[in-house]
């Protein structure tokens, strides 16, 4: 069994760890929290399940390397991904946050564990999916997006592989349905509103 230096940080003990440097921690779970330099203000060194929501993040800096469960990143305002786990064993979220690119997502979601673990990075600013993860073991959701190919997909999506019709060449549509097995374009055009 892992031994955790936190079991859990959380909305209502952050501020005991500011400064403190390569927690191990069991569960990070912050919803709606200021922090100074908009950053993280102490570092992870590894997290069971890590939920950082809605709490002014511009950078990722201070993220632990390795996730064993979910990651949480949404409703930040960040332009990429760089400071982000390496390792992701669970889903992983970067939704409605502002993205430009997709530059530090890790290279694979999911492990022999999970199966199913899906990486959303729906409703942001996305152009393209340069740095989008090669494998995934479930689902992967760029929906949302002004992306106009599906140039730099992953490799492998084990589940279903969801984008806008918008921007997206017919052609383009084709060849990546003979690529996925499951691939669900929806229906919209993102750029009519």
């Amino acid at each position: 069994m892992e031994k955790y230096d936190v079991d859990t940080i959380d909305e209502s003990n952050w501020q005991e760890y500011i400064g403190k440097k390569d927690l191990s921690v069991k569960f990070v779970k912050l919803r709606k929290c200021s922090f100074n330099d908009n950053k993280l203000p102490f570092t992870l060194n590894k997290c069971e399940m890590c939920w950082v929501i809605d709490c002014n993040l511009k950078s990722l800096e201070g993220f632990p390397k390795e996730v064993v469960g979910n990651f949480y990143c949404s409703e930040n305002p960040l332009k990429n991904l760089v400071g982000s786990p390496k390792i992701v064993g669970g889903n992983y979220y970067c939704d409605n946050c502002r993205l430009e690119c997709l530059e530090g997502a890790p290279e694979r979601i999911g492990n022999g564990d999970n199966k199913e673990a899906s990486f959303y990075c729906y409703d942001n600013k996305l152009e393209t999916l340069k740095g989008a993860p090669r494998y995934v073991c479930g689902d992967f959701d760029c929906s949302g997006n002004y992306i106009t190919s599906l140039e730099h997909s992953p490799d492998y999506v084990g589940g279903s592989f969801i984008c806008d019709d918008g921007n997206i060449p017919s052609e383009m549509v084709s060849v990546q349905n003979e690529r996925y097995n499951k691939l669900r374009i929806l229906h919209k055009n993102f750029n009519d509103d």
